[in-house]
This record gives structure tokens, sequence and C-alpha cells, in this order.
């Protein structure tokens, strides 16, 4: 379902956007 994909997609781009931000913090 659509609706679902949605969700999926936008938990993916949050958790990139977490690990980047860890990661630039950590100086990675």
């Amino acid at each position: 379902r659509a609706e679902t994909n949605e969700r999926e997609k936008r938990s993916a781009k949050a958790a990139r956007l977490c690990c980047d931000v860890r990661g630039g913090a950590a100086g990675v």
C-alpha cells in the first residue's frame, strides 16, 4: 500500500539523517 511505502521511506530518511548527524558529531 502507498501509505506503508511512504512511511517506510520517511523512516529510512530519518534514520539516514540521524546517522549523518551522529557521524558528523563524531568527526567521521
